[in-house]
């Protein structure tokens, strides 16, 4: 860390060591995590909940697309993801 013309500059930090038994650790948990499709989990869970149904319009209007739960699933998908969307 410096200070230049008035401004901070920090420099990058190196990244700690892996712990000894770390990789063995993380594939053995990887291996008991089931595989899934986020995006068809959001759908099902909707399908049996109608999860996304609790969403409303900022106009309040009751008007819904039949094909609205893949778009708000694809929005939170992008959204706990971290991924930004475009207009």
């Amino acid at each position: 860390m410096n200070i230049k013309g008035g401004k901070l500059h920090l420099s990058r930090l190196k990244a700690a060591p892996v712990p000894e038994g770390f990789k063995a650790v993380h594939d053995a948990v990887a291996a008991m995590l089931p595989r899934i499709d986020y995006p068809e989990l959001l759908l099902e869970t909707h399908n049996k909940t109608g999860m996304f149904d609790r969403m409303h319009r900022i106009s309040d209007s009751h008007l819904r697309r039949d094909d609205l739960d893949i778009t708000l699933a694809a929005l939170t998908v992008a959204r706990s993801c971290n991924v930004a969307w475009c207009r």
